[in-house]
């Protein structure tokens, strides 16, 4: 036991990556039934499941739920909180009906809970008898147990944060990846239940679900090739502004690899989420490849690298993309995009909402001839950076 309360205080472990860990979120919650301070944790829980919900009919019945069990003064679960953000929420809430209810109804409330969470436990939970007995059995499995929830403070001191480390030879996206990525987005493996539906748009919502996220699936039909259609969002003024409205994340570096069937490459960037929520880090390797009917197919799949620069104001995140490029029977090009994020940790309602609801790819189609005027007057657009590593491969694989 004293070893490892003696290993516990040579880590810094951060407030989200440790409840990103359900062994650690039971016993976290355990110790805050005993320290008497369980209702915030149960409301944050409520929460997560709150960001869930799809359809406004639930999501108002989850509030009215959520209002009853921990707004209301002198509730048996009733949370700490001031007068003024209890007021604010009950406000909302009142505006709202079962065709209209805002995602966002407890977000100011759920920060302030995060933060006091944060701030008055995280600190008395690392060195309880709760915690240093979890760790004491796991370290009986697994000597590194702590490096999966932290990180040593000697060695995150001595990180330099650039250049991030090359990453390894065997990092290679197969025909497996390819195969898997492929099904996944023709096949019926999954239910999705469509949210929204034009002539030229569909967005669909997997039902499979974690902590708020779902896999998004967007469907789009552009009247141009699908090389065309490939070529165009590759171009970094439209990629870019893409990835900048659904998220925000800045790319912080490139590795072109020739590992493998495809030439591919790796990025690095990070996901800037808003306060109080950690920033996320990705690693992500990316290629293409021509199918044998002539359609494109480009994945991305998350890459976790021994040795990637850690900062304890970001959380490693894993996330999966299929880009497919298909030809219609009109000559157009129906451009079908598939991605699924894990961010770890609690999710911020606004980040849902955002995938839930973007309107991106709808602006995609009207770029998508503004770019065709503008290669026609003034050539084409700059690459993306990710385009020159890819295009090999829909040239013509190896």
């Amino acid at each position: 036991m004293n070893k490892a309360k003696d290993l516990i205080t040579s880590y810094n472990i951060e407030f989200e990556s440790a409840l990103d860990n359900q062994d650690v979120r039971s016993c976290f919650s355990q110790y805050l039934t005993r320290t008497h301070n369980q209702e915030s944790f149960l409301f944050l829980t409520e929460l997560e499941r709150f960001v869930t919900y799809v359809g406004h009919h639930a999501r108002y019945k989850a509030a009215k739920k959520i209002i009853k069990e921990y707004l209301t003064v002198g509730a048996e679960k009733e949370i700490n909180i001031s007068n003024k953000l209890r007021e604010e929420a009950v406000a909302k809430y009142n505006e709202s009906n079962s065709n209209c209810c805002d995602i966002d109804l407890f977000s100011d409330i759920r920060v302030a809970i995060f933060m006091s969470l944060k701030d008055d436990c995280l600190s008395g939970f690392l060195s309880s008898d709760e915690f240093t007995l979890h760790v004491h059995k796991e370290l009986k499995k697994n000597k590194s147990y702590l490096s999966l929830i932290g990180t040593q403070k000697t060695e995150q001191a001595s990180q330099d944060p650039t250049p991030p480390p090359e990453v390894n030879e065997c990092a290679e996206i197969t025909d497996e990846d390819f195969n898997n990525i492929l099904l996944r987005m023709r096949g019926e493996e999954e239910v999705w239940d469509t949210v929204y539906t034009s002539e030229q748009y569909t967005r669909s919502i997997s039902r499979e679900s974690s902590k708020g996220f779902k896999a998004i699936k967007n469907e789009l039909t552009f009247p141009f090739d699908r090389e065309e259609v490939f070529n165009i969002t590759q171009c970094s003024k439209y990629s870019d502004a893409i990835d900048m409205e659904v998220f925000k994340y800045k790319r912080t570096y490139h590795q072109h690899i020739e590992s493998g069937k495809y030439d591919g490459v790796v990025t690095h960037y990070e996901l800037v989420l808003p306060f109080p929520i950690n920033n996320r880090y990705f690693v992500s390797l990316s290629s293409a490849k021509k199918l044998p009917n002539g359609d494109i197919l480009l994945i991305s799949k998350s890459c976790n690298i021994d040795g990637v620069p850690f900062n304890k104001k970001h959380i490693k995140g894993t996330a999966m993309q299929g880009h497919l490029f298909e030809k219609t029977k009109k000559d157009c090009c129906k451009y079908t995009v598939l991605s699924a994020f894990n961010l770890g940790g609690f999710v911020a309602p606004q980040i849902v909402r955002k995938l839930h609801n973007t309107e991106a790819f709808v602006e995609l189609i009207e770029n998508a001839r503004y770019e065709r005027l503008s290669n026609e007057e003034e050539g084409p657009s700059p690459e993306h950076p990710i385009y020159k590593s890819l295009v090999y491969n829909v040239v013509g694989s190896k």
